[in-house]
């Protein structure tokens, strides 16, 4: 017979992500992390409410993580659905992080240059 401790028998879901405790071992997630594969969205949002992986960041394999996808507006169950931004800072941690080609506009960052803008394609 095995035995198996999952926390507290009173609570069906120690961790609070939604996702019972019974559910979290079904899924191959952690009942103790409210989000068990690190991409900031909890996983009973991931199975009920997005339909992605509790246990992978990115669920469509298109290098972009679940929550970034979500957060702008793209799907993050269609590897073809990739996160657009004009900037190309899709995160906003001031990389450029959009593959392919686009074009922003920059300011000239030397002062002679004034108000005068750039056109810089990627």
């Amino acid at each position: 017979m095995i035995m198996m401790h999952i926390g507290d028998v009173c609570d069906r879901d120690d961790d609070n992500d939604g996702l019972s405790d019974i559910g979290e071992v079904t899924w191959g997630t952690n009942p103790f992390l409210y989000d068990s594969d690190g991409d900031a969205l909890g996983d009973g949002a991931e199975v009920f409410l997005y339909f992605t992986s509790p246990t992978a960041k990115d669920r469509d394999t298109d290098g972009y993580d679940d929550n970034v996808e979500i957060s702008a507006g793209s799907n993050p169950n269609d590897a073809l659905s990739i996160p657009g931004s004009s900037s190309g800072d899709v995160n906003g941690d001031t990389v450029v992080d959009v593959r392919g080609s686009f074009t922003a506009t920059a300011n000239c960052a030397r002062a002679e240059c004034g108000k005068r803008r750039s056109e810089i394609t990627w």
